[in-house]
């Protein structure tokens, strides 16, 4: 089975050459679009940077539920298979976080700086501040904690996990269609980040959460559609990004939550 950062590496690259094809791109954008820096900066620091770190706590509290509930562990079946299981999992995890950052006016300003960018593209995938990190860190592995998933099939299906992420992001518009059934593909993610329909296709990876939610949409979206969810008056720097939440709480927390 490749390795994690095989797995990563080849979706980026795949993704990144196709969005240079005229052929396959979705919208023409060049390869060092504006504001680049800053998702690269997020790349690193907010993604990077915590991922061993992410993978220490996953460990530890497996250890320690395991250990201090005496419960069994998912042991004895093919790795493989526990890979399978672990993404399903995965994905319901950070569905469910992804639910909260919508649904809960704070984390809203915190989700919003993924929103923010403009344009769609594999970079942008990762403009996501470092408390939705945190937040989709702890929240979205719970299950695999809860089920003993072991670490080597935790680091696989994360990174198939954020390869696929990688994909829907992708600035393509290669018919995957086919896949929508079970799968979310770059058109129904694509979606999510247009402000009339923000609210629909939380999932990454399957398609069904979605649909047992009444939240899936499939429609096209013209390429020139803006982006955005109205918060395209985000700044576009890092440091400015990572700031712009404390900002607007403290102006949210005046006015009362709408009923």
């Amino acid at each position: 089975m490749p390795s994690s950062i095989q797995i990563l590496l080849l979706a980026a690259t795949v993704v990144a050459i196709a969005e240079r094809a005229p052929s396959l791109w979705r919208r023409r954008s060049r390869l060092l679009r504006p504001n680049a820096l800053t998702d690269v900066t997020f790349l690193v620091i907010a993604w990077l940077a915590i991922a061993q770190l992410t993978l220490t706590w996953v460990t530890w509290a497996t250890e320690s539920v395991h250990a201090g509930l005496g419960l069994p562990a998912a042991a004895g079946i093919p790795l493989w298979l526990e890979v399978i299981v672990a993404i399903v999992l995965l994905d319901l995890g950070n569905y469910l976080a992804h639910w909260l950052l919508h649904r809960v006016e704070v984390l809203w300003h915190v989700h919003a700086v993924h929103h923010s960018s403009p344009v769609l593209d594999w970079l942008a995938t990762f403009r996501s501040h470092l408390i939705e990190q945190l937040l989709r860190r702890v929240v979205a592995p719970v299950l695999l904690i809860a089920i003993g998933v072991s670490t080597s099939a935790v680091t696989v299906a994360s990174a198939i996990f954020l390869a696929w992420a990688i994909v829907n992001h992708a600035n393509v518009r290669v018919n995957l269609r086919f896949l929508e059934p079970v799968f979310i593909t770059p058109r129904l993610h694509h979606l999510h980040h247009v402000a009339a329909s923000s609210e629909k296709n939380l999932g990454t990876v399957f398609s069904l959460w979605d649909r047992l939610g009444g939240r899936l949409t499939i429609v096209d979206v013209d390429p020139e559609t803006p982006l955005g969810n109205g918060h395209r008056d985000y700044p576009q720097t890092f440091g400015a990004l990572l700031r712009e939440p404390f900002r607007r709480v403290p102006r949210q927390l005046r006015t009362p939550f709408p009923t």
